[in-house]
């Protein structure tokens, strides 16, 4: 179930004011199908509800969860590079309104977007996605925010592509139901389409399409069926899909298929041609990802830093931040007083003792040598090991700032030393205290 929303990504409610439906049932076939184009420009509004229950795995004899969020979501967008099939490769957006709120038993969470990064470039390529800001680096809340949101292009492959009648059926496509459900793993789908009428709306003839089945597969949360009872209109004059409203069920399954949980809801999607010059910035437009915009921020009362996407933050205590790498690699930043911070000599004593008392084997060691750093002292060194018979490559930093010092410790296997030395380079370089560590947060 993706944190946005659980059966359709998030699932919606929302007022539309729309202009009665008058049109009458055409017999004729309308050409139902969507060719993106670079230029081509929209502004989205998504509006997202949610309720349910969730028992927690091993919990079964334990009250469920309560869960219930909503979101709003707001933006323009810009099609700038279409793939030689057809498939969306590249978009800019715009936000002006990105919120998430979501209350899990008696815990509220709430995300939402800063303005400072509200231009964003999302490149799409099987099987991913990958989302930056030119404007800086995303935190890991922003990333998850822009990952659940549903990518609007791929819904165009809900529309048959070819002429039809109404009452003519088909079945959905398979990538325009991942994008609704967020199901990483698609193992079924039986959702199918139908052209119920044509119709006028606000002045343009729309194609309304029914949609209704369920799909099964599996999410960030395990095994998922989702059940889909809805619409969407289908502009046939400016050639687009321009809304989408639909009820969804999402039912979480244990490992025999058993549900254990149950999150309803609704989701509303409009869309309409815009023209908004902003998103034809040159900075924007040619914007490509880079070691740069695809950090992710960190930031709380007591430091700033950035790091790379294949790191997440596994933990944080009081004093400390720990940092993992996806193949198991690892950092340690500790934040000190400059009285009680080492200099580079006793930081590299202190490992050093604590290798003799692990009876450890160097193999090889980097002495310490000063590490350029603007605004601040800084030393490192490096020592390849072994540790209970198992290689390991070790990367230590001390760095003095103003408010305090900070010690990096880092360890990855020796094949992988170049990688870490990289990534940890680049973290320490971000690295900003913003207030005396040990003091009380202003």
């Amino acid at each position: 179930m993706s944190k946005n929303a659980p059966a359709l990504r998030g699932l919606v409610a929302v007022v539309i004011l729309l202009v009665p439906l008058t049109g009458v049932r055409a017999e004729d076939p309308v050409q139902i199908s969507e060719k993106p184009a670079p230029g081509d420009q929209y502004h989205v509004s998504v509006r997202v509800e949610l309720a349910g229950k969730l028992t927690l795995p091993g919990s079964a004899t334990a009250e469920p969860l309560h869960i219930s969020g909503q979101s709003r979501i707001d933006y323009d967008e810009k099609l700038l590079e279409v793939a030689p099939a057809g498939a969306l490769a590249r978009t800019s957006r715009i936000y002006q309104d990105l919120q998430f709120d979501r209350t899990v038993g008696t815990r509220t969470q709430q995300q939402t977007l800063r303005p400072a990064v509200r231009r964003m470039v999302l490149i799409r390529n099987t099987p991913g996605r990958y989302t930056f800001s030119p404007d800086g680096p995303l935190t890991a809340g922003e990333l998850d925010l822009i990952r659940t949101d549903v990518f609007v292009p791929a819904l165009a492959r809900l529309c048959p592509g070819r002429a039809v009648r109404p009452g003519d059926q088909w079945r959905s496509d398979d990538d325009a139901i991942r994008e609704l459900t967020d199901l990483r793993q698609l193992d079924e789908n039986l959702v199918t389409c139908q052209l119920d009428q044509v119709t006028t709306l606000q002045g343009h003839p729309q194609a309304r399409i029914t949609l209704k089945g369920w799909a099964r597969g599996v999410n960030e949360d395990g095994p998922n069926r989702q059940e889909l009872d809805g619409y969407f209109y289908f502009d046939l004059q400016a050639r687009h899909l321009s809304y989408v409203y639909l009820n969804g069920v999402s039912i979480l399954l244990d490992k025999d298929g058993k549900a254990t949980g149950r999150v309803e809801g609704r989701f509303v999607l409009t869309r309409r041609a815009a023209a908004v010059p902003e998103l034809s910035e040159p900075a924007l437009e040619s914007a490509r990802p880079g070691p740069d915009n695809m950090m992710v921020l960190y930031e709380d009362t007591a430091v700033r830093f950035s790091y790379p996407r294949n790191w997440r933050v596994q933990a944080v205590r009081p004093g400390q931040i720990a940092l993992e790498e996806v193949t198991g690699h690892g950092i340690l930043l500790t934040l000190e007083p400059l009285s009680r911070t080492p200099t580079g000599p006793q930081f590299q004593a202190e490992v050093e003792k604590w290798l003799a008392d692990q009876k450890s084997t160097a193999v090889r060691r980097r002495p310490l040598s000063p590490f350029a750093l603007a605004g601040a002292g800084a030393e490192t060194f490096e020592i390849e090991t072994t540790i209970d018979r198992q290689p390991v490559f070790l990367l230590y930093y001390v760095l003095r700032q103003k408010p305090g010092g900070i010690t990096v410790a880092a360890r990855a296997r020796p094949e992988a030393a170049q990688h870490l030395a990289d990534d940890v380079g680049r973290i320490v370089r971000s690295l900003t205290l913003l207030r005396a560590p040990g003091s009380a947060a202003k």
